[in-house]
């Protein structure tokens, strides 16, 4: 490029040759121009992961009686309870849903559930996990410092119940989950209902050290084959880590 110098004193000219025709400060030497860049500034976001769906369980002021009757429970009350009625992939279904309710007291959990199945379905009674209609109830304490397993339970609508080594469970452990657990279930007029009692001492565990546990509960019908569940977990219902958490109101 160039610009155009008057020669206004005497020497300039021989100044320039010997800065290699450089113009420095003769008033007239190219200014830097500061050019403003077309891109934006782009702002770092952290955006949190979103909070696990809860289910609330308060303590009991009075015995519950583990018989499969579960009118006694506060099924209108949507603080208390969990709707089931999500298939594998998550979306909603509305031929078979079930519901989900629960409270705790210094020994134990205590769940109750109903199902509504298509009418006239007829049960599969087969005690076997997923060979009938039953139910899934997955869980594990979200504590890490009174960490435990996955506990897997089965419950079938004749009142059989099984404890699964399928998410890391040993066969004592499963084996001691099922011996303590209590368990009843009934027919009732829009489908089936059960009623689970279940030791914080078979987890190994105090109530005390339980103020959550990663949750998930999912039921099978045979009259349709649907598989149902409050959180789909990525299709496997007892990978609670991907489902929801429970958690009990100690005060």
């Amino acid at each position: 490029c160039s610009q155009a110098v008057k020669v206004t004193k005497e020497g300039l000219w021989e100044d320039a040759i010997r800065r290699g025709n450089l113009f420095l400060d003769c008033g007239v030497a190219p200014q830097p121009q500061v050019t403003q860049s077309n891109e934006q500034a782009i702002a770092s976001v952290v955006v949190m992961a979103p909070a696990n769906p809860a289910m609330r369980a308060p303590k009991l002021t009075a015995p519950v009686t583990v018989d499969g009757e579960t009118a006694e429970w506060p099924w209108q009350d949507e603080t208390r309870t969990i709707p089931l009625r999500r298939d594998p992939a998550g979306n909603r279904v509305s031929a078979v849903t079930g519901q989900a309710c629960t409270a705790f007291d210094d020994q134990a959990l205590y769940l109750a559930l109903q199902f509504r199945l298509p009418i006239a379905a007829k049960l599969g009674t087969e005690p076997g996990f997923g060979e009938g209609d039953g139910v899934e109830v997955s869980f594990r304490n979200a504590d890490p410092e009174h960490a435990t397993p996955i506990y897997v339970l089965w419950g079938s609508p004749g009142g059989t119940c099984g404890s699964s080594t399928a998410m890391g469970a040993t066969s004592a452990q499963a084996a001691t989950m099922q011996e303590s657990t209590i368990y009843a279930a009934r027919r009732i007029p829009t489908g089936w209902s059960c009623e689970w009692r279940l030791p914080f001492a078979a987890m190994g565990l105090t109530s005390a050290e339980v103020k959550s546990l990663c949750f998930n509960i999912g039921f099978h019908c045979t009259a349709n084959n649907a598989w149902v569940a409050w959180l789909p977990a990525g299709g496997r219902f007892c990978d609670v880590d991907q489902a929801g958490e429970l958690q009990l109101l100690h005060k």
